[in-house]
């Protein structure tokens, strides 16, 4: 069976580096079959600028050579040809985008054009158009703890200011997180994947037609230690120097393990759509301590639910549909145990 890939696929599978070596195990009940003979080389150049489709830029789907902003769009056919395991690995290869990390837990920090800050609040993240930030920080929170893939339809990104369109939070970039419907699960599929750092996951989609309601979802699990980069000298080593102390860790490695549990599930008719999703963390490491202090032993957990509920009214005069939507977004955040910002023997 051949898979159709688009030419941005072509150019982005090179350039994804992973830190951690996968064997994965798949077994799929679906019934989709791809043709093979069916070649984008034989579309013709106009119709080839509008197989991809953004709703990012303005607020409607658009053909992506139409779109009035410097737009990428990466589908789930480019992330799969990729490898990518995590949305961090797949952002990464967006021109003019690098994905950093914060010195707050490791959280990413998503950089358009060398424009940062610590919580990089910054750049917005939307998923299925709506923001996944917290009112604190302005970010995606200090215990993300990653994103899983298997969930995600497409990735749009706006490679500089949004803010006209989506406020403030959008300085430098949007990012919008598009997540499968029934319509992209077909059948049910099992997967499994071991890696590296002790890493172990597994998912489960499942696609289901009931008269004229198509409902899908889509579970997610992986637990993994974290890589183990060593610390040569942290905080503590400078205030050791200055005092005379010897309490810091490093060298070390820095703390970065975490479970991850997510859950997706889509339900919709001709006129209405209802999604719900969770993004459940715990035991994520404080990477390389919350004051930059090595702490082996801190953890967080954290936990984003969201909701939303969208009703269309198609042609209410030509040419005009009128969408009204509902959401809901709760996120928590806390310690699991004692979180050290410098190490007990601080006085030795």
């Amino acid at each position: 069976m051949q898979e159709r890939l688009s030419p941005l696929s072509r150019a982005l599978r090179p350039k994804v580096v992973s830190r951690v070596v996968a064997a994965v195990l798949c077994y799929s009940t679906s019934s989709i079959v791809v043709a093979a003979d069916d070649s984008l080389w034989d579309i013709p150049l106009e119709e080839l600028g509008q197989i991809r489709v953004v709703s990012i830029a303005s607020g409607t789907e658009t053909p992506l050579d139409k779109a009035a902003a410097i737009t990428s769009v990466i589908n789930a056919d480019d992330i799969a040809a990729m490898g990518a395991t995590d949305l961090d690995q797949v952002l990464e290869t967006v021109p003019g985008l690098h994905v950093n990390h914060s010195d707050q837990a490791f959280s990413p920090k998503y950089v358009f054009r060398g424009i940062t800050s610590s919580n990089n609040p910054q750049a917005l993240m939307l998923i299925n158009g709506i923001p996944v930030t917290t009112m604190m920080y302005g970010n995606r929170s200090n215990a993300w703890g990653g994103m899983p893939v298997k969930a995600i339809e497409r990735i749009e990104v706006i490679r500089g200011p949004g803010s006209a369109l989506y406020g403030a939070d959008a300085y430098s970039g949007v990012i919008n997180i598009i997540t499968k419907g029934p319509e992209s699960v077909d059948g049910q599929t099992i997967g499994g994947r071991v890696g590296s750092f002790d890493t172990r996951g597994g998912w489960l989609e499942s696609g289901h037609q009931i008269g004229d309601i198509g409902m899908s979802m889509i579970l997610e699990y992986q637990t993994t230690d974290g890589w183990r980069e060593t610390v040569e000298r942290d905080a503590q080593t400078n205030l050791d120097e200055m005092f005379g102390t010897s309490a810091s860790l490093a060298p070390g490695p820095v703390n970065t393990g975490v479970d991850q549990l997510d859950a997706r599930f889509e339900a919709g008719g001709e006129q209405w759509t209802f999604r719900a999703g969770l993004q459940d963390r715990s035991n994520l490491g404080t990477g390389p301590g919350v004051a930059q202090a090595l702490d082996p032993e801190g953890e967080f957990s954290s936990r984003r639910i969201n909701a939303d509920f969208g009703y269309r009214w198609p042609d209410i005069v030509d040419s005009l549909d009128v969408e009204a939507r509902i959401s809901y977004f709760n996120i928590t955040q806390e310690p699991e145990n004692d979180i050290v910002l410098y190490p007990p023997d601080l006085w030795r």
